[in-house]
């Protein structure tokens, strides 16, 4: 996340030294979740123009998506007068800004837990017979249409219609669950045909190891 601070056309003195930071920190998130947020530079001149974006890169972070946390921060300019007898101005000002965690999704289908997002591990490519799975797919934009296939090992078709999700002109995400069955071992395809709003549609895949290698 990141935000703007804007300090424009401060004139004064000739070789006047400006020197201006920004701290910033995300309440909710662990210490270890986040890159440092924090900053200074300095500018010598006669006048101060100058717009940057300042911001706190979030690495990794075990938050729930849509969860409400809080950016903190503060900016100061400090002015230094070689010619008033080493006299400074100062400015800070701090702020507080809600927000939602929204991090940006990776588009593409695959095995989720939780339906918000996919696994982490190449565990969740594999499954036993007879196990029940769920798949999460997140599109490139607002679907009209998601129709899910599975092709089971050596099926030559398109597969097995199992599902079809409609979209309401908003969302972008879909889930599937899908019980293996407990008698035909192999790969397994689950598929999705996702049709745009615009009547376009492209499809994505992923396979799953389906075996009794408990």
């Amino acid at each position: 996340m990141s935000g703007s601070v804007e300090l424009v056309n401060y004139d004064s003195e000739v070789n006047n030294a400006f020197d201006w930071g920004f701290r910033l920190e995300i309440l909710g998130y662990g210490f270890d979740e986040k890159l440092p947020g924090n900053g200074n530079i300095k500018d010598n001149g006669n006048t101060f123009n100058r717009s940057e974006t300042i911001s706190l890169h979030v690495d990794r972070t075990h938050a729930l998506r849509d969860e409400r946390h809080t950016m903190r921060g503060t900016v100061w300019l400090n002015v230094e007068h070689p010619r008033r007898w080493n006299q400074t101005d100062a400015w800070q000002a701090n702020f507080d800004v809600k927000f939602l965690h929204t991090p940006h999704a990776i588009v593409g289908l695959g095995p989720t837990k939780n339906g918000v997002d996919f696994v982490d591990n190449a565990r969740g490519f594999y499954a036993a017979p007879g196990d029940t799975r769920d798949s999460l797919l997140i599109t490139d934009a607002p679907y009209s249409q998601v129709y899910w296939y599975v092709r089971a090992p050596n099926d030559t078709t398109y597969g097995t219609n199992v599902e079809v999700d409609g979209g309401d002109g908003k969302t972008s995400k879909a889930t599937m669950r899908y019980t293996f069955p407990e008698d035909v071992e192999g790969t397994y395809k689950i598929i999705a045909y996702i049709y745009r709003w615009d009547l376009s549609v492209y499809e994505l895949s992923y396979s799953v190891w389906v075996s009794d290698f408990r």
